[in-house]
């Protein structure tokens, strides 16, 4: 499933909505299969329809990033946020893709995945978490591409902006896992490369 989440504090000259929108739209193209969903400032009382994920179904979310935050949410309250909308169960051995910007820099990924399990990492071997280490851009084929280093967001609007800019498909991101009820890093290299280009195969 593909989940954009629009936060009009993170609304901005540099990075607008309409950024976001044209990620999900251009995902859509990619993922035939997957619904999609937009929710405009989501909380706990306003974050769209529950959703049932399907059994080995990748969760793609899509918003506004940096290294401590995407869609204006801490790791904490982004857990808080999903596990609402989607469910624990629906959750644990899930592959979940963050599409937003710098997201896999910090700490994020790891923050957010033990926040996901509540602190309590049982049961939760298998959960993998993915983003990308710089900005990132959905082309108009629906893939995600990470931008090369010293890029700035300003250089990718545009198409032609694009080229010689970004990366490879699968390379520039960051990965981790939970393995016998421990957070570990994905080693970077073709692993985690093949293990990117996986999660966003085409459906259907």
């Amino acid at each position: 499933m593909g989940w954009a989440i629009l936060d009009s504090r993170e609304d901005n000259e540099h990075t607008p909505h309409e950024v976001v929108r044209t990620n999900i739209e251009n995902a859509k193209k990619f993922y035939k299969r997957t619904q999609s969903e937009e929710t405009v400032d989501p909380t706990l009382n306003n974050f769209g329809q529950r959703v049932t994920l399907q059994q080995g179904e990748a969760l793609h979310i899509h918003a506004h990033g940096h290294s401590q935050g995407l869609g204006g949410f801490s790791a904490a309250s982004l857990a808080t946020l999903a596990r609402a909308k989607f469910g624990n169960k629906g959750l644990k051995g899930r592959t979940i893709v963050l599409h937003g910007c710098n997201v896999g820099s910090g700490t994020f990924l790891k923050d957010f995945l033990r926040n996901l399990a509540d602190n309590n990492l049982g049961g939760w071997d298998g959960t993998r978490v993915f983003g990308p280490t710089n900005y990132l851009i959905v082309n108009e084929e629906g893939i995600s591409l990470v931008a090369r280093s010293g890029v700035k967001a300003e250089h990718l609007k545009t198409r032609s902006g694009q080229a010689g800019k970004v990366q490879k498909k699968g390379v520039g991101w960051k990965g981790v896992t939970v393995k016998n009820g421990l957070i570990k890093d994905i080693p970077e290299g073709e692993e985690l490369r093949v293990a990117v280009i996986h999660a966003m195969k085409k459906k259907g």
